[in-house]
This record gives structure tokens, C-alpha cells and sequence, in this order.
């Protein structure tokens, strides 16, 4: 899939294209687990159910009505992520933003 040029805005919030969300399957109110992965910030759907499935878990987010997850400040900062335009990258079932 096609990487995007993306946006996060002032609280560390980024829009998760449509095409994205229904190609890993997570909706409005369902949650995210967010990780870093060399160094980029790795969003894939979070499932309870399979928690001792999952290799590493990270911070728990839901994603809101208009589809925007919040991203904690400590991985925007790890990662080098400045306010304003990202690339989201889709890869199999995540998603991969970095700048």
C-alpha cells in the first residue's frame, strides 16, 4: 500500500485514513496499542482476548469519532516526531508513522 503524507496536530493527535482503519480492521471507540519499532511508532488493532498472544504491548489509546488516536508524548519524543506532517506507511496489520 501507498504511504501518505499525514498530519499531527498540537495534543499529539493523528487521523487514521479510513483505507487504514478497515484494512486492520479497528472502528470509532475500539482501541490501539501503540509501540515503537526501529524507531518508528507502530499502531495495530488491541484485542483483550489475546493479550499473551501479543510479543510487547504498549500504550492502550481508543481511537475517537473522527477516527484520531492521541499519541503519548514520551514516544513522539523517543521517536523525533515534530507537530505537522508524518508519513504513514501500511504493512500488514499496522500501521507505521515516522518523519
Amino acid at each position: 500500500m501507498k504511504q501518505k503524507v499525514w498530519k499531527v496536530d498540537r495534543l499529539n493527535r493523528i487521523s487514521i485514513p479510513v483505507m487504514y482503519r478497515e484494512r486492520i480492521g479497528i472502528k470509532e471507540g475500539e482501541e490501539v496499542n501503540i509501540t515503537i519499532e526501529y524507531g518508528k511508532i507502530i499502531i495495530r488493532k488491541f484485542e483483550r482476548n489475546k493479550v499473551k498472544e501479543n510479543p510487547c504491548i504498549g500504550a492502550i489509546r481508543m481511537l475517537d469519532g473522527l477516527g484520531r488516536v492521541c499519541i503519548p508524548i514520551e514516544l513522539i519524543d523517543v521517536c523525533e516526531i515534530r507537530i505537522g506532517k508524518v508519513t504513514l506507511n501500511m504493512v500488514d496489520d499496522k500501521i507505521e508513522i515516522f518523519q
